[in-house]
């Protein structure tokens, strides 16, 4: 498939050149590298092309993405990138020293994109790009969190309009997608601000929205939902912690002591009937053994008794119920 300069190579250029400089609007046509690359690691490796060969710190490429784009770029944030471009293959680097330098060597940083070469808007021919089917990704967001280790912005990035759909569907409904987040990356990033808890904001929003009592300060229901969160997010970085959410994590962990309790119950009801069973089958002779010919009231010759099945009863017969139905199942 061949795409013509405007639907790949100028996108690209200014998601390279130019993403921390624009107002913040929306491209006429939504823009998805087919590399899979996000626009942080398109700007790591675009400014790491002419440093091939040389020995260059994190620190060094970080205050070179600062100075030519104003982006507050951090030392861990360039080793992050660096990593997952090396795990790629769109880049190779090893450690080593010159003198008292310290740092990494650039022995490759390319890409068969003639926009990160920095050919961008001049070029007359056209880039051969691979359909997007062709690029597989996980099915699920925390598949892809699996998958490697990824910052706030690709992460946010990386969320596709189908994972919208199939994990946040009432936001999906509303009109929120994927033009929404990279606004709220864009305009976030541009100004140093947090990304780490819009995702959890997603999910609070989805969770108040399937609840069906999204509302304004007012206490009234919110008429567009999609601007709602919008603005929360953008602005806040954040949104509201509904009241009475349960986060997934908390609803399978109740689940699992409900599911515990149950189990615990159900032990108790067969042991307190196999307890029975046994203690009127005793004779005459096996009672006065346990007993050991004490003379004891009712309740404290019942409850010698059940002490006295709990520790020597009840072991080997759990012992050989187990067994016979492991028997039955192998």
């Amino acid at each position: 498939m061949i795409l013509d300069i405007p639907a790949c190579i100028a996108p690209c250029d200014q998601a390279c050149m130019q993403y921390l400089r624009q107002s913040g609007e929306q491209p006429a046509s939504l823009y998805r590298c087919p590399l899979g690359l996000s626009v942080w690691q398109a700007i790591v490796l675009k400014h790491l092309e002419t440093k091939v060969g040389t020995l260059v710190s994190f620190e060094d490429v970080a205050r070179m993405i600062r100075t030519s784009t104003g982006y507050p770029a951090t030392r861990d944030a360039i080793r992050g990138a660096m990593e997952r471009l090396k795990n790629k293959g769109q880049l190779r680097y090893a450690r080593a020293r010159q003198g008292m330098l310290q740092g990494v060597r650039i022995t490759q940083s390319s890409l068969p994109c003639r926009s990160a070469a920095g050919g961008g808007l001049a070029m007359t021919y056209a880039m051969p790009c691979p359909p997007h089917s062709a690029v597989q990704s996980p099915a699920s967001i925390e598949e892809r969190q699996n998958t490697i280790s990824l910052s706030c912005e690709d992460r946010l990035l990386a969320i596709t309009q189908k994972d919208y759909e199939i994990q946040f569907p009432e936001l999906a409904k509303s009109g929120f997608g994927e033009s929404q987040m990279r606004q709220i990356v864009q305009k976030r990033l541009r100004q140093g601000e947090s990304l780490e808890h819009v995702l959890q904001g997603l999910r609070y929003a989805e969770w108040e929205l399937h609840a069906g009592n999204m509302r304004d300060k007012r206490g009234e229901t919110v008429a567009s939902p999609c601007s709602f969160v919008f603005t929360s997010l953008i602005g806040q970085g954040h949104y509201r912690k509904p009241e009475g959410y349960i986060s997934p994590e908390e609803a399978a962990e109740r689940d699992r002591i409900a599911e515990a309790e149950q189990l615990r119950k159900v032990r108790r009801e067969r042991f307190d009937a196999e307890f029975e069973a046994w203690r009127l089958g005793l004779s005459r002779e096996e009672l006065e053994s346990i007993l050991k010919g004490q003379r004891l009231t009712p309740s404290l010759q019942r409850a010698a008794l059940r002490t006295y099945f709990e520790t020597e009863i009840w072991p080997e017969m759990v012992g050989s119920i187990e067994v016979g139905q492991s028997k039955r199942t192998g």
